[in-house]
């Protein structure tokens, strides 16, 4: 037997081992054929990170860092905001697989902020998840839990424009 023949179901095994089986869809790609989305980068624009992270917004990374997402950072004068673009069930899972999630209402088909304080959202079979941060430093107590306060506001208040702009017409 060569040794490249045993490569896929060792990665496959240890991936069901250590990381279950949402990892496994993930890296892999198993179930989501993808859905077309826009880059990220063509839904977070300019315009749109100048009025969440200040004027001085700049690109940071526009990436395709796995094949089911692609990925626009900006940062600014007020902080940074980062994206993640693709089919609503590769966003979903890479949010949800620690749990914790919280539904918030009003936005998209359906939203939750992760316990890792992204905003996750879908419109139709697309989804985005919206990383804001206002503010830098180290933050402990009620100063962390305000921090997080004013990251997940931005991140609501975002959500409906970068949402719209995953159908263009």
């Amino acid at each position: 037997m060569k040794p490249s023949a045993v490569v896929g179901p060792v990665v496959i095994g240890a991936g069901i081992a250590f990381g279950g089986w949402n990892i496994l869809k993930y890296q892999f790609g198993v179930l989501y054929p993808g859905a077309g989305a826009p880059r990220a980068c063509a839904v977070l624009t300019d315009a749109i990170a100048n009025k969440i992270v200040g004027p001085s917004a700049h690109v940071t990374r526009d990436a395709k860092p796995n094949p089911r997402e692609t990925q626009c950072m900006y940062q600014g004068d007020r902080g940074t905001i980062d994206i993640m673009v693709g089919d609503w069930g590769t966003i979903h899972d890479s949010s949800s697989f620690f749990g914790g999630e919280r539904p918030v209402a009003g936005i998209g088909d359906e939203a939750y902020l992760s316990s890792m304080h992204a905003l996750v959202a879908r419109n139709g079979s697309r989804g985005v998840s919206i990383e804001v941060s206002v503010h830098s430093g180290e933050f402990r107590g009620a100063a962390a839990d305000r921090e997080t306060s004013l990251d997940e506001a931005a991140a609501k208040k975002v959500a409906p424009e970068l949402l719209a702009r995953l159908w263009p017409h």
